[in-house]
């Protein structure tokens, strides 16, 4: 499969500032809050192909994240309707205990994207 992906790299910071000791985020397409699957063309066969779901991408130690997404202006849906991600954080510190976060993304374009400017 080769459909276009964005990078996003960076890291995420505790409400003190601090990098957690580990975490996860859960990345879900969504359309005005429901979850979705759509679709995106496959670069090398022209084809389209599913997109979305739900997917879960680890928290390095110090807040570290490298992982790929579809941006959100290369999924089409019937009738066109712009599509968002959800973006649910668990972050875990020093003590071990959680702290959580849900946020809402718009990936446009291909490259690498900072967490920080989602």
């Amino acid at each position: 499969m080769a459909v276009p992906t964005a990078n996003v790299i960076g890291n995420v910071l505790l409400p003190d500032g601090v990098g957690p000791r580990s975490g996860h985020i859960t990345v879900e397409l969504m359309l005005n809050g429901t979850p979705v699957v759509g679709v995106a063309t496959d670069t090398a066969t022209g084809s389209d192909m599913k997109v979305g779901g739900r997917k879960r991408y680890q928290i390095a130690d110090g807040g570290a994240v490298n992982f790929q997404i579809v941006p959100n202006d290369t999924v089409h849906l019937i009738g066109g309707e712009s599509t968002t991600y959800r973006a649910q954080m668990e972050l875990v510190d020093a003590d071990g205990f959680s702290h959580f976060k849900d946020d809402t993304w718009t990936v446009s374009g291909v490259g690498s994207k900072s967490i920080g400017d989602l």
